[in-house]
């Protein structure tokens, strides 16, 4: 079992997830093993609750009656458990202890993913399967079933199966099914095309681009942090402002103590140039004194942008350490810290909340999530607009705006406006207050036309491996689709 739990964590990238063992109705029922297969659960007497035939069942269940954004996926975990099978109306050698018991341990792999990459992501699965089996040195083969021998739930199945010499038989021990929407329909787990659709990295990119127009180099320096992928920050690296891009860190773990020993440093280098230069309480009279002629060099705010910062806290707890000195000591030394993330985990922020001096909310998945940043569900009631959100400058206030779109490019020619004094209307300074609409005319671009709806499946892949295989005799000889599963509203590409 640790071999398997090594293998597919530590190579393959799985998350190692401990589940319950005792599931109710409703679990059972999105994964397919009810009501068909009743008779072959053991249930718990006096009670609407059963023993788990297969990890499959919780795994799959922990996003029941969620949404998932398209950006977490594919999402891979694996489950070590306890398994506990009647198989009723079977009889035989088989069932008295040789092959089939009626309670075994094996490890799971399920894999949450999107419907266009469903078949890609099977095969992936049924690779990882069989890497244990290499690294067992067992013969082996594929076998990819027939419609006919196909389970109930499952579009495409493998099984991989090695041969036992005792009994003459090639026998199961890995079976890799494709499920596509079906178990989604079930247990209402939905995704959001195009990741969560809040505008988030949009507003970021409008953000970042805003301070580059209204501060000079000399002013403001930018540190642009991706935890995740790169794509937010993407072309951004050039501008005089940035000092940095840092993306990818999630792959590269080591990189995260880099950066924290490199912010930690750049904390203790500004302490000692205020004091070099004159023991100087904060930046704001280092730069005031500049500004009366005195020698002095340039010394810019920093502004730090760390998106899906509640993940880097979720791999390396002790970075929010470095954030909470920064909060406490940023203010005089120049550095001010941007904190982004898709999903906020509750307690993420804990002793953070008295150093922040605004929250911005957009359109969030839960209202329990909306209130752990503005401490109101509003954001979760915004309409499903990329872009709205929600300003909370002060416990009080709280100003609804929406984004800039900066990412695509003009919709148009429109000729450059200047005022009297040469320059460029429309850029206005930084500020947290609500900003006035101008009046000047613009030419309002032609309307695209809204993209289609994409259908709100999630499509996942299970293998399992146990001590105890046993080539499955009595596997469904046809599918009887009496199941009805009612069709999911079509969701919105927003978050």
């Amino acid at each position: 079992m640790n071999l398997m739990l090594d293998t597919h964590t530590r190579d393959h990238g799985y998350q190692e997830t401990w589940v319950p063992v005792v599931v109710n109705r409703a679990s059972m029922t999105g994964t397919a093993q009810l009501p068909k297969f009743e008779d072959d659960m053991y249930a718990l007497r006096g009670e609407d609750l059963f023993l788990i035939p297969t990890a499959e069942v919780p795994i799959t269940n922990l996003y029941r009656d969620e949404i998932l954004a398209e950006a977490d996926l594919p999402m891979a975990l694996t489950a070590y458990s306890a398994c506990f099978r009647r198989e009723a109306g079977a009889a035989g050698k088989d069932t008295r202890g040789l092959l089939r018991v009626h309670e075994f341990d094996k490890v799971e792999l399920v894999r949450y993913t999107t419907p266009e990459t469903s078949a890609a992501q099977l095969e992936l699965l049924t690779g990882h399967a069989e890497k244990i089996l290499q690294l067992l040195e067992l013969p082996y083969r594929v076998v990819r079933l027939a419609s006919g021998d196909t389970g109930f739930a499952s579009a495409h199945t493998y099984d991989l199966e090695t041969y036992a010499p005792g009994v003459g038989k090639w026998l199961e021990v890995s079976s890799c099914s494709n499920f596509t929407d079906f178990q989604a329909r079930r247990a209402n787990i939905k995704f959001r095309p195009g990741g969560a659709g809040s505008g988030k990295s949009e507003f970021l990119r409008t953000l970042v681009l805003g301070l580059a127009l209204t501060h000079s180099p000399e002013q403001l320096n930018m540190v642009l942090v991706d935890f995740k992928g790169g794509a937010t920050f993407a072309g951004m690296s050039e501008m005089p402002h940035v000092s940095a891009v840092i993306t990818n860190l999630a792959n590269e773990l080591t990189l995260v103590d880099r950066m924290q020993d490199a912010l930690s440093g750049e904390m203790v280098r500004r302490q000692e140039l205020l004091r070099d230069a004159g023991n100087y309480a904060s930046v704001r009279d280092y730069e005031r004194a500049r500004a009366a002629g005195e020698h002095l060099v340039p010394l810019p705010s920093l502004f730090i942008v760390v998106d899906e910062f509640s993940e880097m806290l979720a791999a390396k707890p002790e970075f929010i350490d470095l954030f909470v000195a920064i909060g406490r000591l940023g203010r005089s030394l120049g550095l001010h810290l941007l904190l982004a993330s898709q999903r906020l985990e509750e307690g993420r922020l804990r002793g953070l909340e008295s150093h922040l001096s605004y929250r911005v909310g957009l359109r969030t998945f839960s209202a329990q999530e909306s209130r752990a940043v503005l401490g109101v569900p509003d954001a979760y009631e915004l309409p499903p607009i990329p872009g709205l959100a929600y300003l909370k400058p002060d416990p009080t206030t709280m100003v609804r705006f929406k984004t800039a779109y900066v990412s695509g490019p003009p919709s148009g020619r429109v000729r450059i406006r200047r005022d009297e004094g040469g320059k460029l209307q429309g850029i206005l300074p930084f500020t947290i207050s609500e900003v006035l609409k101008l009046d000047v005319p613009l030419v309002e671009p032609e309307p695209e036309p809204a993209p289609a709806a994409k259908k709100p499946s999630v499509s996942h892949c299970v293998s399992k491996h146990h001590p105890n295989p046993a080539r499955a005799q009595d596997r469904l000889r046809r599918s009887s689709f009496w199941e009805v599963s009612a069709p999911m509203p079509p969701a919105s590409a927003d978050g």
